[in-house]
């Protein structure tokens, strides 16, 4: 009697586990940071990576394509591979801070479908005296399509992206050019900050 209560409570337990915490995500994350936290970068920051993925299942939406929700979740995990395996998050971890994404721009252009092989390559655009701008794109491994494409704008808390830069290398490295999209998506969000500041002080000037 007792080993069909300890193993309906261990299946209780893992099913509210898996209710409540998205346990794949935690465990590929893990492994990508136990991967290169514990290995010498294999990249150099201007590099471009590459991880490869499939259209599972459970990534599909009710059109039978995947979600773009999923698109994002995956576009995730590229970025992290890409940061840990040229050494910038093992850098912004070791100096106690922290980075995450505060911005993307998606362009969809077709759609993934189940089983299908894709690759999402990681780049590093730029960066400036608050974030690094990465570019990701989502590659089918058949034909060599380009399925997607973010831009992300990913904040450094602490410390500037240069600070990092300089960390990693032991010297001063200039950030390249800021691309033109890049720029434009830029001056779309201080316009879009601007008009919001403005709606917020005409509505308390109403109030």
């Amino acid at each position: 009697m007792l080993p069909l209560i300890l193993f309906s409570l261990v299946c209780l337990g893992v099913g509210i586990t898996l209710a409540l915490l998205d346990i794949w995500y935690l465990s590929l994350l893990g492994i990508i940071y136990c991967r290169w936290r514990l290995a010498s970068p294999k990249t150099k920051v201007w590099e471009e990576s590459i991880m490869y993925n499939w259209v599972l299942p459970s990534d599909l939406d009710v059109l039978w394509h995947m979600n773009n929700g999923r698109y994002a979740r995956k576009a995730d995990f590229g970025r992290y591979w890409y940061m840990f395996s040229c050494g910038l998050m093992q850098t912004i971890l070791n100096n106690k801070h922290n980075t995450m994404m505060t911005s993307s721009s998606w362009r969809f252009r077709r759609s993934l479908k189940l089983w299908e092989r894709f690759a999402i390559r990681t780049r590093m655009l730029c960066w400036d005296d608050q974030a690094f701008y990465l570019e990701q794109q989502f590659i089918n491994c058949r034909d060599g399509f380009v399925h997607a494409i973010v831009l992300v704008q990913h904040h450094v808390t602490g410390m500037s992206p240069s600070e990092v830069i300089q960390i990693l290398y032991g010297r001063q490295v200039e950030s390249p050019e800021i691309p033109g999209d890049v720029y434009h998506w830029l001056k779309s969000m201080q316009n879009n900050r601007e008009r919001m500041k403005n709606e917020i002080e005409k509505n308390s000037e109403s109030n």
